[in-house]
């Protein structure tokens, strides 16, 4: 696989969660009335957005695990996932109770959310990321060679396939339905880490053809509706997106633009966490205009708060305070971005996390 990578970081990693997140924030801006166009795009990229993080935290994870004790990592984990879970939760429910008797709150709540939040993410369901990813890194140190992560991946698909009626408890349906994608991640990582790495003109037309084919496929697949056709086609939307993406993330780490999507990779976190809080303080604005802005103006406006608006709150708020980096777990400003640069011999990057 040729890979974009600069000082030991994952360049085209980088790339894929800059996509990704990006296609998040638009995902969750669909009310009801929206062009048919658009609607169908929504539906389109939620085939392959989450599983394609699902599969860059286990790709992450395969590559920079280094045998850590069991409960260290976990605590890591809990620290990276959990706390700022239960932060931005209670934020968003005193938000939605302060502001329920003078605004329009999508998904109102109650005092008793204080309690949910702890086992069902009642302050926003977008979150039963953190609860899937979570579960999954309590079992994924069990799972250490290559034939045992094919293993994992194998066993996640047959737990899958059949429709059965996981609690959504603990997101534990989302657990079970996005671990495949995790595992696949993993397998990949396998592959690379025994794969000489080539960087070569020839190399990256082909993963340009193999872009353009995945595209098409799941554009047929999307547009045959096999992509909601029971578990085993959002499986398979799920996989072929994810091999639609990586192509695409593989070039554009090879770009000018790396340097971009590097920085918004290493917010991406502030931007999943905060984005419908800025998109809902923006809806209500739009909401309150007088004047008729139409469609294409609301969407920029709804999707360009929700996206910009964190990056900002990162910058100038969450990672300048001791306190605010410590209750959403976030890193010091460095000094400067890691420019792409060229890859290492072994393929092996250290520097990005597995989320």
């Amino acid at each position: 696989m040729p890979v974009g990578v600069a000082k030991g970081r994952a360049i085209y990693v980088d790339a894929l969660k800059a996509i990704c997140i990006l296609l998040v924030v638009i995902g969750h801006y669909n009310p009801e009335g929206v062009p048919v166009h658009y609607s169908a795009f929504v539906d389109y990229i939620y085939t392959f957005h989450m599983p394609a993080f699902m599969w860059a935290s286990g790709y992450l994870y395969t590559l920079t695990f280094r045998g850590k004790p069991y409960w260290q990592f976990q605590l890591g984990k809990m620290k990276r996932l959990m706390l700022p879970y239960v932060c931005l939760s209670v934020l968003v429910i005193m938000i939605k109770l302060l502001t329920s008797g003078v605004a329009d709150v999508e998904h109102p709540v109650d005092l008793s959310a204080f309690a949910k939040m702890f086992y069902y993410p009642v302050a926003g369901y977008f979150l039963w990321f953190l609860w899937a990813l979570t579960l999954i890194f309590l079992i994924a140190p069990f799972f250490t060679s290559p034939v045992q992560h094919l293993t994992l991946f194998l066993v996640s698909v047959a737990l899958c396939v059949p429709e059965l009626q996981w609690p959504d408890a603990f997101c534990i349906a989302q657990f079970v339905g996005n671990l495949p994608y995790f595992a696949f991640g993993m397998c990949c990582a396998d592959f690379v880490k025994s794969t000489p790495q080539r960087n070569s003109r020839w190399s990256t037309w082909m993963f340009v053809a193999a872009s353009l084919a995945f595209i098409g496929l799941s554009l047929v697949l999307f547009v045959l509706g096999y992509s909601e056709s029971g578990n085993v086609g959002r499986l398979v939307a799920g996989l072929i997106g994810i091999l639609m993406i990586v192509p695409v993330s593989v070039c554009l780490s090879r770009l000018r633009v790396a340097r971009i999507l590097v920085v918004i990779s290493e917010v991406s976190m502030s931007i999943y966490l905060f984005h419908t809080t800025f998109q809902g303080f923006m809806k209500a604005l739009v909401g309150r205009l007088t004047v008729e802005t139409g469609f294409a103006v609301d969407v920029t406006l709804i999707v360009a708060v929700g996206f910009l608006g964190p990056i900002v709150l990162h910058r100038y708020v969450l990672q300048r305070f001791g306190v605010t980096r410590w209750l959403f777990s976030l890193k010091a400003p460095s000094a400067k971005n890691v420019p792409p640069g060229h890859s290492d011999k072994n393929g092996v990057m250290q520097s990005n996390k597995s989320i």
